[in-house]
C-alpha cells in the first residue's frame, strides 16, 4: 500500500463502478424476480425465494 496521489482516486472511481454495477444487479434482478412472479405461479422459486424473501409468500 504506497501513499501514491494516483491510488486514492482510481480506488473512489472503482468504489463508485461497483456501487453502480451492484444497483444495476439489484435492480435487474428484482426486475426479473417480479415478471417471473407475475407469469409462473408454479414450480419452485429459489431465485425469487432468495433475492426477494419478502415477496416469497405470494407464490
Amino acid at each position: 500500500m504506497t501513499e501514491c496521489g494516483c491510488l486514492y482516486p482510481s480506488a473512489m472511481v472503482v468504489m463508485v463502478v461497483v456501487v453502480v454495477m451492484v444497483g444495476w444487479v439489484v435492480s435487474a434482478a428484482e426486475f426479473v424476480v417480479t415478471q417471473q412472479n407475475q407469469r409462473r405461479h408454479s414450480g419452485p422459486h429459489l431465485a425469487a425465494a432468495f433475492l426477494a424473501p419478502d415477496n416469497a409468500d405470494q407464490n
